[in-house]
């Protein structure tokens, strides 16, 4: 009796500690720029300056992922380039899946904090962002 008590609470323990990786969803929410991208080779290649930024847009598990162009006034210009998004979780992953009217495909979201997120694509490659900080030409010297 008391080990069939043990096993079901060290169950239900171990089960309540699992993240449900829908958690993630919601900080993929704004203004985001490519810092990095790792190629499945091992070779890295950074971003140290963007022209354009991605901006995601979350309604429920549905969103859309559009490419803006920062200008220094503070607003942004809309690029022709939009893809909408359906998250999905798969095997514990929280699974991106972009469709347009050309391809499909889908990324696994690694990681997904208030300032970083990583993604995964299905080429392996491995990218990284950071929120978009826009330019505030008040704080230059």
């Amino acid at each position: 009796m008391r080990l069939t008590v043990l096993l079901v609470l060290t169950l239900c323990l171990w089960s309540c500690n699992k993240a449900d990786p829908m958690e993630h969803l919601p900080k993929l929410a704004g203004y985001w720029e490519i810092q990095e991208v790792v190629m499945p080779d091992g070779n890295k290649r950074d971003f140290t300056a963007n022209t354009v930024i991605d901006y995601i847009e979350l309604q429920g598990a549905n969103g859309v992922r559009k490419k803006l162009s920062p200008s220094l006034n503070g607003r942004y210009l809309t690029t022709t380039s939009s893809e909408t998004f359906f998250a999905v979780v798969d095997n514990g992953k929280l699974i991106l899946e972009y469709r347009t009217a050309f391809d499909s495909w889908q990324e696994e979201i690694l990681t997904a904090g208030d300032s970083i997120f990583t993604a995964r694509n299905e080429d392996g490659k491995l990218y990284t962002y950071k929120r978009y900080v826009p330019l505030n030409l008040n704080d230059l010297p």
